[in-house]
């Protein structure tokens, strides 16, 4: 599959995104950051999203990283993904 993607996307001009997002992606945070999931999440955010990155958060649940992204990074857009319904109906409501 990678050589697949590979010969789509070498020379075309998607190629210096998917460069740059797979710099970015590759690249496993340092071990410091596993330690406390939430805190450590917390950080690597701070360490990676810029002012104006736009940012998914996928299992969103109660919204507490896109809290976090969208402090971080106020001039992007953000989507928050959600599958259990009474938490995705919560996070709907929540203000922004």
């Amino acid at each position: 599959m990678k050589r697949k993607i590979t010969r789509w996307v070498k020379g075309s001009p998607l190629e210096p995104l998917a460069r740059w997002v797979w710099r970015r992606v590759a690249t496993p945070p340092p071990p410091e950051l596993l330690e406390n999931t939430n805190e450590s999440m917390y950080a690597f955010i701070r360490q990676v999203v810029r002012p104006t990155d736009n940012c998914a958060d996928i299992g969103a649940s109660f919204g507490g990283y896109l809290e976090q992204i969208r402090a971080i990074a106020p001039h992007g857009t953000h989507h928050a993904f959600e599958p259990i319904p009474k938490l995705a109906d919560d996070l709907r409501r929540t203000p922004r």
